[in-house]
């Protein structure tokens, strides 16, 4: 039996001990890592002294559930170098340290996995490495933020941005403070992620041009509708020539995009391989229950010796920050359609759609 410590008691934690604890016979939870206000809640399990977890060589495998990266990293690594498979959940720290975590599990002999780092329950990043190992993803593009999208959805509806935003904080999809949403932040930390997973390359996360959604208006809404197009908030890379190009851009989809019906928090990914041709991904961006289920994903995968081996990234290429497209481009009352802008261009509007 596979013997399993948890560093993290918050909401995708607690969910992680449901699910462990609904199948006993496969998997124990031993032990628990959180604050000391939490002991009690989590009774006989609970550790408070993280070296003590780290050290002990009948524990497999750690479950990383934090959040932050500060102590995030100083666990995993240490949990790597203690020949400990690792699991975890949190999309800051893979998104700055993939590459390290990659190459300690290879030099000790054990795994690291994060499928619910991105996408929530929907199995994507296992597929997207199974494909990558054997074909060349070319481009991707995805909705892979429920906050942002419900707010959308939302807003198609008639509502004010500001109201969309309260309702989505008041259903727990926002957080108090929802610039990492609005803003681009957590896509962008996921885009990078799937990016280096899909083309085996180091991405800079700092690296990636970020438009955000925070002004956004029924005005806007309206210019993109007279467009038969769908507003949705998007991250995607494209590989060409061996340039490879990221974005997260506020993007007008036809309406016969797959991801153009995306409602809610419903959060999608479709992809085009070089010879596998498209493919898609639907399901639920997050929440407690899907993302406990993606890391128990990982967890059979560890359990039953399928856990995707580790690789190497290349060193990072150069990412070019502006593509051949055409914009949108929204400056006050003054609306803009522009082929091929310039970086300062776009940083210049107050709202940049793709289209």
């Amino acid at each position: 039996m596979i013997r399993v410590a948890l560093f993290g008691f918050g909401t995708v934690g607690r969910g992680v001990v449901e699910q462990i604890d609904s199948n006993p016979n496969r998997f124990e939870l031993v032990k628990i890592f959180d604050r000391p206000a939490n002991k009690d809640k989590i009774g006989s399990r609970f550790e408070g002294e993280k070296e003590k977890i780290l050290q002990d060589p009948s524990i497999d495998v750690v479950i990383e559930a934090m959040g932050g990266d500060t102590l995030a990293h100083e666990v995993i690594t240490s949990a790597l170098k203690a020949h400990k498979h690792v699991i975890t959940s949190n999309k800051e720290t893979v998104s700055h340290h993939l590459s390290e975590y990659l190459s300690l599990a290879k030099d000790n002999g054990v795994s690291f996995q994060c499928e619910a780092s991105v996408g929530g329950g929907i199995p994507l990043l296992a597929p997207i490495n199974q494909i990558a190992t054997i074909d060349e993803i070319t481009s991707l593009e995805g909705i892979l933020n429920g906050t942002t999208n419900f707010i959308l959805t939302r807003m198609e509806e008639g509502m004010k941005y500001e109201e969309a935003l309260r309702i989505a904080q008041q259903k727990g999809f926002a957080e108090h403070d929802p610039t990492a949403d609005v803003e681009g932040l957590d896509l962008v930390r996921k885009l990078s992620i799937l990016a280096s997973i899909a083309t085996r390359r180091k991405v800079d996360v700092k690296k990636i041009p970020h438009y955000g959604l925070s002004h956004v208006t029924q005005g806007i809404l309206h210019e993109i509708q007279k467009e038969n197009r769908v507003l949705k908030y998007i991250a995607e890379f494209s590989l060409e020539n061996g340039s490879l190009e990221m974005a997260v851009t506020p993007k007008a989809l036809k309406k016969d995009n797959p991801l153009a019906s995306l409602k809610e928090e419903l959060n999608g990914v479709s992809l085009v391989a070089k010879n596998n041709g498209p493919l898609a991904f639907f399901g639920r961006g997050a929440g407690k229950e899907a993302t406990a289920v993606a890391i128990l994903q990982d967890l059979l995968r560890v359990e039953e010796g399928i856990a995707l081996p580790p690789f190497l990234l290349k060193e990072e290429e150069s990412v070019k920050a502006e593509k051949e497209k055409e914009y949108l481009l929204f400056k006050g009352n003054e609306k803009r359609r522009v082929k091929n802008p310039r970086r300062e261009e776009l940083d210049q509007a107050d709202f940049v759609v793709e289209l």
